[in-house]
Formats: structure tokens, sequence, C-alpha cells
């Protein structure tokens, strides 16, 4: 990562659609979910078996990765 300030993303996200596409996996699902703070969507693949997920849902994203400034 380069000189760039870091930080870490934690937000709400609302979450809009689950399978949007199709259901590919029997236990993962893709989520579509938009920012409450931000201006930011979200796609992400989850365990549906481990984290139940349904539409409509709040839920906070809080990576243990830091994004880089760009």
């Amino acid at each position: 990562m380069g000189g760039g300030a870091k930080m870490l993303l934690e937000d709400l996200f609302d979450v809009k659609d689950i399978d949007e596409g199709g259901k590919k996996f029997d236990n993962i699902s893709r989520i579509s979910a938009k920012s409450q703070t931000y201006d930011l969507e979200l796609t992400l693949d989850v365990n549906v078996e481990i984290y139940p997920i349904k539409v409509p849902a709040v839920r906070r994203c809080a990576p243990n990765l830091p994004f880089s400034s760009v």
C-alpha cells in the first residue's frame, strides 16, 4: 500500500437485494446493500447458513482490513 493515509471502513448498510442474478450456490447468497452514511454500494457473498439475512435488513460492516485513500 502506497504512502496514502490508511483508514478503516465502518458503517451500517441497508440490504436492498439478495441473489439478484439468481442463486448459484446452496449456502451462499450475494447481497446488495447501500451505506447509510456514505454514498457506497456493497456487493458481498455471505454464507447464509451461518449468517442468515433477509430483505429488508440493516447490517454493520466493519472489515478489519485497512483501505488506502486515493
